[in-house]
């Protein structure tokens, strides 16, 4: 059965609890849906508006590792593969950090 926003929230209401896939293996370009991070779905944070899932994502990961400079471009981007490229040129980015910290804060952005 397809997943729509109706059966989700059903589910929500009945008492589930269900989990993301953060990384998913996609064998290419990201999936089109509403539950994809490139999918625009803009939405406001207290860190400022975004239009995806993505944008979020790469914002977190600048501010993570104290790259205001992208963290702010990150913000104008006009696509998730725009603030992708961004994310990809962040300063100062530690791997084990990076792989200890991007399952919480894409689970943020999910949310």
């Amino acid at each position: 059965m397809p997943l729509t926003i109706e059966t989700l929230a059903s589910a929500v209401a009945d008492g589930a609890r269900p989990s993301f896939s953060c990384f998913p293996d996609w064998g290419g370009a990201p999936p089109a849906g509403w539950l994809a991070p490139w999918t625009p779905t803009p939405f406001e944070t207290s860190a400022g508006r975004f239009g995806s899932a993505e944008q979020h994502f790469m914002h977190a990961k600048a501010l993570l590792f104290d790259d205001h400079p992208i963290a702010e471009r990150i913000m104008r981007a006009v696509s998730p593969g725009q603030a992708r490229e961004l994310g990809r040129r962040v300063r100062g980015f530690r791997e084990d950090v990076w792989l200890a910290k991007r399952v919480r804060l894409m689970d943020d952005a999910n949310r």
